[in-house]
């Protein structure tokens, strides 16, 4: 458990289930863009800040309804498509403000067609969307000569590419991935799990591989860190989770091979076992039992990428697909 965490953060949610589990939310593929509101951004203040420190800020709405002919909203929530990660929940410390905070990193394989919709449609329409909201309030975030072309090549989207490490250039012709944050304060990340239905405190989740349904929020932030659009994971249906090690991770390989290589590999360590003793080692035994101590704790993907400003999508999936996102 990483030392910086404190004990109300530790702490259970209470009653969420029953709080999220009558929520609305619309699936990412059934999103109607033009249904998509956003209120003009009023004053907030920085959590945990001292009351002097603001920011500009909005939570997105959806139009669920009429009555007597005006439209109603609810807080827009969406789920996004089963996403994997081998490390689960992660720690990621701002390189500029040193502010920490949590996400679960996720890789997006463009080759499967769930992702590649959610990527191109879902989550590309929503960044275009919440750009043209930016240019109807740029006079009310104080950017009078904002355009929307402006906002698209400026904002960064809501998925990342990895960056080469000499020329800073995006790796666009490699997969892109998703670090889908956590909220810890109040309004915490609820995740449940898909059997039993029971919550599963978000801290047995550290350093596991995964497979989870997101559901996700969408807002607007205008402040001392630019303009984004804060896309929050406020709840998760835990497909299954185990503990991350070289053998959970290796078990097929090993399963497939061990027959073939048994022979060989117990002749090694006899052999290896001979070397020992003639350089005045303890045993093949021993020598093993140490080395099986050792921490195999399989290291972290690179945390603080910088979020990029790319407006340009990626191979878009099938057109044969039915959708309703426009």
């Amino acid at each position: 458990m990483a030392a910086t965490l404190t004990e109300n953060i530790k702490a259970p949610a209470k009653d969420v289930l029953a709080i999220f589990q009558d929520k609305f939310k619309v699936k990412y593929d059934e999103i109607d863009l033009s249904k998509l509101q956003c209120p003009r951004p009023s004053s907030r203040a920085i959590p945990g800040k001292d009351s002097n420190q603001t920011y500009l800020g909005a939570g997105c709405e959806y139009i669920t309804g009429e009555v007597n002919g005006k439209p109603t909203y609810q807080e827009f929530r969406f789920e996004g498509p089963p996403l994997y990660s081998k490390f689960g929940v992660s720690q990621l410390v701002d390189e500029k403000t040193g502010n920490i905070s949590y996400s679960i990193y996720s890789p997006l394989p463009m080759a499967d067609d769930d992702i590649n919709f959610f990527v191109t449609e879902t989550l590309d329409g929503l960044h275009e969307t919440m750009c043209q909201f930016t240019g109807k309030y740029a006079e009310d975030i104080g950017k009078p000569n904002l355009t929307v072309d402006g906002a698209r090549s400026m904002i960064p989207q809501l998925y990342k590419y990895k960056k080469d490490k000499v020329t800073n250039k995006l790796h666009r012709d490699r997969d892109p991935f998703l670090y889908s944050k956590l909220n810890l304060g109040g309004d915490r990340t609820v995740f449940v799990g898909v059997g039993d239905k029971k919550i599963i405190p978000w801290y047995k989740l550290e350093n596991v591989e995964m497979k989870f349904i997101p559901i996700y929020s969408l807002g607007f932030y205008a402040g001392g860190m630019g303009i984004s659009f804060p896309m929050k994971m406020v709840e998760a249906v835990v497909l299954f989770y185990r503990k991350t090690n070289a053998t959970s991770s290796q078990a097929d390989t090993i399963e497939k091979y061990k027959d073939q290589y048994m022979d060989e590999y117990k002749k090694s360590l006899e052999a290896m076992a001979n070397m020992a003793v003639g350089d005045g080692l303890e045993d093949n035994e021993s020598t093993l039992g140490s080395l099986q101590q050792k921490d195999t704790t399989p290291v972290t993907p690179e945390k603080n990428v910088e979020d990029e400003k790319n407006s340009s999508p990626v191979t878009k999936a099938p057109p044969s697909r039915a959708r309703q996102l426009r």
